[in-house]
């Protein structure tokens, strides 16, 4: 799996746990953030194969309440285990 992929997937997982600490459903969220709720729940599974654009992201960090920074963070950091269980 490329890199690019693993990263969405593990963005789109990342979002679906924040939604659900939010106890928000995929319908409000998509509503907040003005997106296609079929669409939101493409990038939650990881299947948008560019992933977000930059303000769609923006803005569901900032409706979630959650730093992009720890966001990628957090990411990163399920990128380097799962490049640690493959060694």
């Amino acid at each position: 799996m490329k890199e690019s992929e693993l990263f969405n997937q593990l963005l789109g997982k990342q979002l679906r746990i924040k939604r659900h600490q939010q106890m928000k459903s995929l319908e409000e969220l998509a509503e907040d953030v003005d997106l296609d709720d079929k669409h939101l729940g493409r990038l939650e599974r990881g299947e948008v194969s560019k992933g977000p654009q930059s303000f769609t992201l923006y803005r569901l960090c900032r409706t979630l309440n959650i730093n992009a920074g720890q966001l990628f963070d957090e990411i990163e950091k399920e990128i380097e285990n799962k490049r640690d269980k493959r060694k």
